[in-house]
């Protein structure tokens, strides 16, 4: 598994959503968990991978599955 890191713009370019996407995920606690690195804002390869398999579609559910937030990562 690649553990390299990515920043704001990296993801949003990977989920095809904006940074003001990403921050606001941050904001309400959703998406990939991050870490400051010199004051910037990284993702872990890794961590997005999981976060994505996390928030995947599951054959047999519903298309609307909710989001895992990181509180409830934590938990």
């Amino acid at each position: 598994m690649d553990d390299d890191l990515l920043g704001v713009p990296d993801l949003a370019a990977l989920a095809k959503v904006s940074p003001a996407t990403i921050y606001g995920w941050r904001t309400r606690g959703q998406g990939p968990r991050g870490i400051k690195v010199g004051g910037q804002l990284r993702f872990r390869r890794s961590e997005i991978d999981r976060w994505l398999e996390a928030n995947s579609d599951d054959p047999g559910a519903p298309v609307a599955s909710p989001v895992i937030t990181r509180r409830e990562v934590q938990a």
